[in-house]
Parts: structure tokens; C-alpha cells; sequence
């Protein structure tokens, strides 16, 4: 008996050790990333109050401002390396630049490198106005949120061969907040759909608006929504110091026109919440379904699939 209970312990200790061991293995694992790749962790609660949203997309807007100036003195070679002949820098080479600078990185999910990439380029199309657009759609200051390269330099200066850390941060720090920020409207619209279960979308769209524009209620839309993001970035020191170019940015950011105005602000929410993104998977699901009226599951696909064949096949035999 006293060698039955030596053994249950010995065999214990071993478990123990193991585990451990399979624990310290998971965490050095997970932890073996690339330092510059910004992991966005999906919200866990339900976000019910619009100033949580829109400090989140203020301090995300703040958090890429900073990456942007850190590379300010890059600006003229970056210029150097991006544009072509003519002195243009055309979508299709700028979008080369980007994805060289980031295409190391990695990821913890099962998605594969190149969906990661594709993912991050999506977002960062998204937030420079370059969705939808051609190749050859020329880029200026003009047209996009904002331009990181200096094109008033004259003279010749190094191009850039490789990744370079500051760069490759200011593009991550676009696209991971980006991400947060996306998921942070979800939420709230999630949250808004619960409470107005019989509300159509575009009202629920309307009131999420009106709501941006906090207890203003002299001026139009832009001047109401303005005043209270500069509210709040009273409410923290380093926002404050930063305000003008933030709501500079954002202002950019949901539309290049002179004003904000219903139209593009909706528009902006949409995209934020990805109403377009579900609204075409659903469009596809359908397409899918065709005029049988099955479900989407892949086992009554399949089965429609193999009928459709078999019908097929009968009326070739016919013939």
C-alpha cells in the first residue's frame, strides 16, 4: 500500500511538471511575434454609451497621428520611392510600397499570412479614400485622408530598398486601429438594434448619428459633431494638446468634401459597422441558394448541387 500511494504521487508530480512545462511552451509560443504587429483583441462587452465609440475613434485617430510624425523626416524618400516618371504617385505603386513595408506579418488565428495582409491592405485602402479606385488613380493630398511623403523636395534623395520600422509601424498602427475602431461601432450598433427591435437600419443609422452630435443643438451637422469631439478631447490631456489635428484628420476621414454632411456621414457609419460588407454576403448566400429556397448550410448545398447535375444529366441523355 505505501509503494501504491508513492507511485500515485510520483505520477502526480510528473503531471504537474508537464503541465507547467506545456503552459511556459504556449505562452513563449504565442508570445515569438514580430514586436511591431499589433494584435487587435475583439470587445468583450457591450459598448452602450456613443462618447465610449468616439473616444475610441478619437484616440485611434491620435494614436496614428503620432505614427505619422515619426516618419517625417522619411517623407522625401519616400516620395522618391513611390513615384514614377512624371513626377505622379499612382495607386498601384503606392499600394506596392505599403505591402512591402508590411508584408512580414504574422499571425496567431488560423487565418494565413496572405489573408492577414489582404486584411490589413483593406483597411488601409479604407482609410485613405482608395477603395474602388483604379491602379493608375493618381494620389495627391487632395484626394486622400492624408499623404506621408513630401513631394516638394526637388532634390534627388535615397530610395528605400527595405522595411524600415517607422514605417511599417505608422501603416500597422492604421490598420489595427482601424480594426478597433470598426469593431467598437459594431458593437454599438449591435447594442442600439437590441434596444429598437422593430426600427428599420436607417433609423437606427440616424439616431447613432444625431447621438455623435452630443446635446449641440445650434449649427448644421458637421459644426454640432465637431463641438463634441472637442468636448472630449478636453477630457484628456494628451488628445487635448492634440485636438485641431485630430478632427482635422477625422473630418478627412469620413469625407474629402467640403462639409460633413448626412449623406457621408451615414455613409461613414456604414463603413464602420461593415453594413455593406454583410449586406453582399448576404447577396452572395442568396445567389448560392438560387430558387430552390434551401438553406445555406453546406450539406443542403451540396445536395442541390448534386440534383441540379443529375437533372442535367437526365435531360442529356434525352437529347
Amino acid at each position: 500500500m505505501k509503494d501504491l500511494k508513492e507511485n500515485i504521487q510520483k505520477n502526480n508530480m510528473k503531471i504537474l511538471v508537464l503541465s507547467v512545462a506545456l503552459g511556459m511552451f504556449c505562452y513563449c509560443t504565442n508570445n515569438a511575434m514580430d514586436p511591431n504587429v499589433e494584435e487587435v483583441p475583439k470587445p468583450t462587452i457591450e459598448i452602450k454609451d456613443i462618447n465610449d465609440v468616439l473616444m475610441t475613434m478619437l484616440e485611434g485617430q491620435n494614436n496614428i497621428n503620432e505614427k505619422k510624425n515619426a516618419i517625417k523626416e522619411l517623407e522625401p524618400r519616400i516620395y522618391s520611392t513611390i513615384k514614377d516618371e512624371e513626377e505622379k504617385v499612382k495607386k498601384g505603386e503606392l499600394l506596392n510600397f505599403i505591402e512591402s513595408q508590411i508584408n512580414f506579418l504574422k499571425t496567431k488565428t488560423k487565418d494565413t499570412k496572405v489573408d492577414k495582409l489582404k486584411f490589413a491592405i483593406k483597411k488601409i485602402e479604407q482609410y485613405f479614400h482608395l477603395e474602388e479606385k483604379e491602379n493608375d488613380y493618381e494620389c495627391t493630398k487632395d484626394n486622400l485622408t492624408e499623404i506621408f511623403w513630401n513631394n516638394e523636395q526637388k532634390e534627388e534623395t535615397q530610395k528605400i530598398k527595405g522595411p524600415i520600422k517607422a514605417i511599417q509601424k505608422y501603416f500597422i498602427r492604421i490598420a489595427s486601429n482601424e480594426t478597433k475602431i470598426n469593431n467598437t461601432f459594431k458593437e454599438y450598433y449591435e447594442c442600439k438594434k437590441k434596444e429598437n427591435v422593430t426600427v428599420q437600419e436607417g433609423d437606427i443609422l440616424g439616431k447613432i448619428m444625431q447621438e455623435c452630435c452630443g446635446k449641440e443643438t445650434k449649427g448644421d451637422l458637421q459644426t454640432k459633431f465637431l463641438a463634441n469631439l472637442r468636448k472630449l478631447c478636453e477630457q484628456d490631456e494628451n488628445l487635448n494638446k492634440n485636438t485641431e489635428a485630430i478632427l482635422a484628420t477625422i473630418k478627412r476621414r469620413i469625407t474629402l468634401d467640403k462639409d460633413i454632411i448626412e449623406e457621408n456621414f451615414i455613409s461613414f457609419l456604414k463603413q464602420k459597422i461593415g453594413i455593406e460588407e454583410i449586406k453582399e454576403d448576404k447577396l452572395k448566400n442568396e445567389e448560392k441558394i438560387g430558387e430552390g429556397g434551401c438553406c445555406t448550410c453546406c450539406d443542403c448545398w451540396e445536395k442541390k448541387k448534386n440534383k441540379k447535375v443529375e437533372v442535367e444529366e437526365s435531360q442529356h441523355e434525352l437529347e
